[in-house]
């Protein structure tokens, strides 16, 4: 057997508020607008909010990559996200989580 070790940064959290809108041409890679509290953001469509409930980790050995699946609000389901961040909220996001 092979060990295998991986590092990889998640850039959501259980608990954080996204903002989910569909992919342009109707396929299953979704758009999701990660809202630090207090944010607000403007988006080219409607959205739905929903809140995170679990994350799971996909590790491919062979391609060396790393994917992340999203329940979200206890649906059961785990799919995949495109995350966008606001980037000067997120940073200080993260400096509050004493990242």
């Amino acid at each position: 057997m092979k060990a295998e070790f991986f590092k990889a940064v998640c850039p959501l959290e259980i608990g954080d508020t996204v903002a989910i809108r569909l992919a342009e041409k109707g396929g299953e890679t979704r758009e999701a607008y990660y809202l630090p509290q207090g944010c607000v953001v403007i988006t080219p469509g409607a959205v739905a909010l929903r809140k995170v409930t679990d994350i799971a980790t996909l590790h491919y050995l062979k391609k060396g990559e790393t994917q992340f699946l999203y329940e979200l609000d206890n649906c059961g389901k785990y799919i995949p996200l495109t995350v966008k961040v606001p980037v000067r909220e997120f940073a200080e996001e993260l400096k509050r989580r004493g990242r």
